[in-house]
């Protein structure tokens, strides 16, 4: 079988029901038929977590993301302080050089 997403060991109670075109209808039971599936039921349950895994996995991803541009703003922030205090300095010295 196709990568048996959810446990047997795990009662399913709840029922998910939605239509389709005969088209769709048929496009789903080639699916199923050319991957081996038992069921289309099976084969509909397993798109639907995969998605939903999909999902939450790109969801990590932009948490990642997140993270590391917060991580070079930090450092960009820390240089731009930087450089503003050596402008300062020269800035500070240029007046100092006139006023003598």
């Amino acid at each position: 079988m196709h990568g048996k997403v959810t446990s047997f060991a795990k009662r399913r109670t709840l029922l998910v029901t939605f239509r389709l075109t005969a088209a769709e209808y048929d496009d789903l039971r080639e699916a199923c038929a050319a991957g081996d599936w038992k069921s289309i039921s099976e084969f509909a349950r397993a798109a639907v977590i995969q998605r939903l895994q999909a999902r939450s996995s790109r969801r990590l991803s932009l948490d990642e993301g997140l993270q590391t541009v917060c991580g070079a703003l930090e450092e960009i922030d820390a240089a731009l302080i930087g450089a503003s205090g050596l402008i300062r300095r020269v800035l500070h010295s240029e007046q100092t050089e006139v006023l003598r």
